[in-house]
C-alpha cells in the first residue's frame, strides 16, 4: 500500500544506507557522545558505584525508558531488578513497583496473560499499602487490560475505585482518564447514553487539568460513537479536533488512531481513494514511531473492505489476512469478529462457500463467547445496584432527618410538627414509589436489552446449523456436488440475513418473509419427501409491508417441522402458512401442519437421551419477547395453539395462530 516505486524513494534509501555504514565505522564515538548528552548519565554513574543497587535509581531509569526512549527491554530490565531486589529484602512497596513495570511492559507487548498477573498484584498491594500514585496508574492499566479481554464488570469495579481515589486527591488529570475509560466500557456493552455522560465528565476534568492529550482522547472516543451512529460529519469534526491536540502534544502514537478512524469514516462514505490515503498516512507513521497493533489492524481492515467494494478481491484478501494477524496479536475483541464477518463476505463473492461459512462460524462463535449474556447482565446489574444503593441511602437520610425534627419540637408546635411530619412522610413514600417505578422501568429496559443481545443465539437454532452441516456432508459423500454447493450457499445466505437483523427488535414484513422462505426451502431440501409447504401472503399486506416484531413466526414453523412433520411415518406431509390483514391494524398468521400432533411428539421426545431432546426454547423465547414488547409500549401480540383431530378422535396435526398489531 506504500508508494515505493519512485526514483526519490531509491535515492532516499541509498542515503540511509550510506548513513548506516558511516555510523558503523564511528559507532564508538557516537555512543560516547550520546552518553555525554544523556540527562541520566549521573544516574548510570551512581549505579556503577552502588554495588548493592538502588531502587530509587532503577525506578527513575525505568520511567525514563518508558516515557522518553520507549525502550521496553530497558523498562523490563530495571523493573526486574526492582522485583528481584524486593523479594530478597522482603520490601512489599518495591515489590509492587517491580510488578507494575513488568506488567506494563507485558501489556505494551500484547502479552495479556502475563500483564494481568503482574498488574493485578501491583494494584492490590498499592491499595493495601495506600500507595496512591501507583494505585491510580495501576488501576488505569489494569482496567484497560480487563476491558480488552471482555471482563467488563471487573473493569468497571477497578475504574470506579480508581475514580474515587483520584477525585479525593483532586488529581484532575487521572480523574479525566478514569471517566474516559468508564465511557469506553459502557459503549462496549451498548449503553451509549451512559457512555456520553462519562465522556463529558472526562472532557471537563481534562480541561481543568489543562491536559490536551486527554482532551484529544475524549474527542476520539466521541468520534467513534457518532461514526457508529452514522453521524459522520459530527464524527469527523471531533476527529479533527483530536488530531490538532495530538499534534500539539506530540502524541504521534495516538495520532495514528485518528488516521485509522478517518479511513473508517471514508469507508462508510464509500470514498475509497481517501480510505487508502489515510491508511497510508498511518503506515507512514509506523516508520518513525511504534504504532499500536490494533490501530494497524483497523487500517488494514478498512483497506480490505474498500478493495472488496471495488471488486479487487486478491488485494482485499492480502489486506484482510494482515488485519486478522494484527487483531489476533492485539487480542482486540471488537475487531476480530468484525474481520471474520468481512472475510466471510469476501469468500462469498469469490464463490468459495465453504470458506465463507467457516469464517461466519468463527464470527458467531467469537461473538457468542465474548459478548455472552452473563457478562453483560452482570455489568448492567452492577450499575443498577449501585444507583439503587445510592437512592436507598438518600431515603434513609431523609427518614432520619424527619425523626429528628419530630422529636425536637413539642408544646405549642406539636400540631405544626405533626403536619410537617405527615408531609415529609408523604414525600418520602411518594419518592419511594417513584424509585420503585424507575427500578421497574430499569429492569424492563435491562430485560429487553438482554433479549436483544440474546437474539442471535435464540434466533438461529444451533441444532439447525449442525443438521445443515450434516446434510451438506451427506451430499458430499454421495458425490452430489451441485446439491451440496446450493445447500451450503443457501445456509450462508440465511445466516447472513439473520445476522443483519439480529440487533433489531422489529423488522419489515418482506424481510421477515425472505428469511422464512429461505428457511423453509432449506428444511424441505433436508427432509426431502417428508413434507411440502405453502406460504400464502395477502397482497394488501405485501403492498403495506408493515413493521412487526422480528423472528416471531419462524420458531413456530420450526417446531411444526421438527416435532410434527419430521416424525410422520407416511408421505404427504403438508405445511401451510397464511398471512392476512384483519381490520385496520391487525396481522393474522396461521401455521397449520398435518404432523403427528403435540401429544405424540412429546412421547417421542421423552424416549430420547436428555442431551438430545428437542425443546421449546425458541417458542418460549418468542412468547417472552412478545410480553416484553407489550410492557415496553409495543402493540400486543397473541399466540394460540390448537390440536387438530379427525372424526374418530385421532390427531391430525396442529394449528398455531399468531395475532400481531401492525406497527406504524
Amino acid at each position: 500500500m506504500k508508494n515505493i516505486g519512485s526514483l526519490s524513494y531509491f535515492f532516499k534509501n541509498t542515503l540511509k544506507l550510506c548513513w548506516v555504514v558511516a555510523m558503523g565505522f564511528s559507532g564508538v564515538t557516537y555512543s560516547q557522545q550520546q552518553l555525554r548528552d544523556d540527562p541520566f548519565t549521573e544516574l548510570h554513574r551512581n549505579l556503577k558505584k552502588n554495588s548493592e543497587g538502588n531502587t530509587d535509581l532503577w525506578i527513575q531509569l525505568a520511567d525514563y525508558h518508558l516515557k522518553s526512549s520507549k525502550n521496553l527491554d530497558s523498562v523490563y530490565h530495571y523493573g526486574k531488578k526492582i522485583f528481584d531486589w524486593s523479594k530478597r529484602n522482603q520490601d512489599s512497596l518495591s515489590y509492587s513497583q517491580g510488578c507494575w513495570y513488568i506488567g506494563r511492559t507485558a501489556q505494551l507487548q500484547n502479552k495479556n496473560r502475563r500483564a494481568s498477573l503482574y498488574l493485578s498484584e501491583a494494584t492490590r498491594l498499592a491499595e493495601k499499602y495506600r500507595d496512591t500514585s501507583l494505585f491510580l496508574k495501576g488501576s488505569i492499566n489494569f482496567g484497560v487490560l480487563l476491558k480488552s479481554t471482555g471482563k467488563f464488570k471487573k473493569s468497571l469495579e477497578v475504574y470506579k475505585k480508581g475514580l474515587q481515589w483520584s477525585t479525593l486527591g483532586k488529581k484532575h488529570n487521572l480523574t479525566s482518564g478514569f471517566y474516559s475509560n468508564l465511557g469506553v466500557v459502557y459503549r462496549s456493552v451498548g449503553d451509549d447514553d451512559l457512555a456520553l455522560t462519562y465522556y463529558l465528565e472526562a472532557l471537563k476534568y481534562a480541561r481543568l487539568s489543562g491536559n490536551i492529550r486527554n482532551q484529544g482522547i475524549v474527542f476520539t472516543n466521541l468520534s467513534n460513537m457518532y461514526s457508529d451512529k452514522m453521524q459522520l460529519n459530527l464524527s469527523r469534526s471531533y476527529l479533527k479536533r483530536a488530531e490538532k491536540l495530538y499534534l500539539a502534544a506530540k502524541e504521534y502514537g495516538l495520532l495514528a488512531y485518528t488516521f485509522a478512524n478517518e479511513s473508517n469514516i471514508f469507508l462508510l462514505e464509500e470514498k475509497y481513494d481517501s480510505v487508502y490515503v489515510y491508511a497510508n498516512k498511518l503506515l507512514g507513521l509506523k516508520d518513525s514511531i511504534a504504532v499500536q497493533t490494533d490501530a494497524l489492524g483497523v487500517a488494514y481492515n478498512n483497506v480490505g473492505e474498500a478493495y472488496i467494494a471495488q471488486k479487487k478481491y486478491d488485494r482485499a484478501s492480502r489486506a484482510l489476512q494482515t488485519a486478522e494477524q494484527l487483531a489476533l496479536e492485539a487480542e482486540d475483541i471488537d475487531l476480530i469478529p468484525h474481520i471474520y464477518k468481512v472475510k466471510s463476505n469476501l469468500y462469498e463473492y469469490l464463490e468459495q462457500p465453504q470458506k465463507s461459512l467457516n469464517y461466519l462460524k468463527k464470527h458467531i462463535a467469537f461473538k457468542d463467547s465474548i459478548y455472552n449474556k452473563k457478562v453483560l447482565q452482570q455489568t448492567v446489574q452492577f450499575e443498577s445496584e449501585e444507583a439503587l444503593s445510592a437512592k436507598e441511602e438518600k431515603i434513609a437520610s431523609l427518614e432520619e432527618t424527619s425523626v429528628l425534627q419530630e422529636s425536637k419540637y413539642q408544646g405549642l408546635l406539636t400540631w405544626l410538627v405533626g403536619i410537617l411530619f405527615i408531609m415529609a412522610l408523604g414525600s418520602i413514600l411518594g419518592y419511594v414509589y417513584y424509585l420503585r417505578q424507575r427500578t421497574k422501568e430499569s429492569e424492563l429496559r435491562k430485560e429487553a436489552a438482554e433479549n436483544k443481545l440474546e437474539a442471535l443465539r435464540n434466533q438461529m437454532n444451533p441444532h439447525f446449523l449442525f443438521n445443515s452441516f450434516n446434510a451438506v456432508q451427506s451430499y458430499i459423500l454421495k458425490s452430489d456436488k451441485d446439491k451440496a454447493y446450493n445447500y451450503l450457499t443457501q445456509v450462508a445466505h440465511l445466516i447472513r440475513m439473520v445476522l443483519d437483523h439480529a440487533g433489531n427488535m422489529t423488522i419489515d414484513l418482506l424481510s421477515e418473509l425472505e428469511i422464512l422462505e429461505t428457511y423453509l426451502s432449506l428444511e424441505a431440501l433436508r427432509f426431502q419427501d417428508k413434507f411440502n409447504y405453502k406460504l400464502e401472503v395477502n397482497q394488501e399486506l405485501k403492498e403495506l409491508n408493515p413493521t412487526i416484531p422480528s423472528m416471531v413466526i419462524q420458531p413456530y414453523v420450526e417446531n411444526a417441522i421438527l416435532h410434527g412433520l419430521s416424525n410422520r411415518q407416511n408421505p404427504g406431509g403438508a405445511l401451510t402458512i397464511k398471512l392476512i390483514k384483519e381490520g385496520k391494524n391487525n396481522l393474522i398468521c396461521s401455521i397449520e401442519d398435518n404432523g403427528i400432533g403435540r401429544k405424540q411428539a412429546m412421547k417421542i421426545q421423552g424416549l430420547k437421551p436428555v442431551n438430545k431432546q428437542g425443546n421449546n426454547i425458541a417458542m418460549n423465547n418468542t412468547s417472552k419477547r412478545l410480553k416484553i414488547l407489550e410492557k415496553a409500549g409495543y402493540p400486543f401480540g397473541e399466540v394460540t395453539v390448537k390440536d387438530l383431530y379427525n372424526k374418530t378422535g385421532e390427531p391430525t396435526g396442529t394449528l398455531v395462530t399468531i395475532k400481531l398489531k401492525i406497527v406504524d
